[in-house]
């Protein structure tokens, strides 16, 4: 029978996972204490601690080359972390809690979809707040307000 491994660093529950593109031993967590980690596999224990959200993390994906990864956050903010800076890069506010996020694989664009029913995108190399790709859910004829039923729980690149 194989092991499994423990890896026991957050503090809350771990919302997301993504494997590193250029190192499969490596992979990054997103959880509810607010922090992604860095993990090695072969190691067996975290490499790398990264704060700044204010909320809770609920999707991490890494960019193609591995050097860097977007987080979303309860906070409605979509953050780049690079890797060898150690060091959020870009903060991006999308105005509602961000549930899932995703990048290119160009890693020139990062999409991530919010709770009031919109998936927003921005270049990430880009200095603009305002997003360069806007999605809205439209509501349906007689309701009032946004619910949870309408959130985007999930944002995907297929090249």
């Amino acid at each position: 029978a194989r092991e499994s491994q423990r890896f026991p660093d957050h503090a809350g529950d771990v919302m997301g996972v993504s494997i590193r593109p250029d190192n499969p031993s490596q992979f990054v967590s997103g959880s509810t204490d607010t922090t992604a980690i860095l993990w090695d596999v072969r190691a067996g224990r975290s490499v790398a601690s990264f704060v700044g959200h204010e909320g809770d993390i609920n999707a991490v994906d890494f960019m193609r080359n591995g050097m860097a990864f977007a987080t979303a956050s309860d906070d409605s903010t979509v953050r780049i972390f690079d890797i060898r800076a150690m060091a959020c890069v870009s903060i991006f506010n999308g105005g509602a809690p961000a549930t899932s996020v995703a990048c290119s694989k160009s890693s020139k664009l990062v999409v991530a979809g919010f709770e009031d029913a919109t998936a927003r995108g921005w270049q990430t190399l880009s200095t603009k707040s305002e997003p360069t790709i806007e999605l809205h859910h439209e509501l349906p004829v007689g309701t009032k307000h946004r619910d949870d039923s309408l959130r985007i729980s999930c944002v995907g690149f297929n090249r």
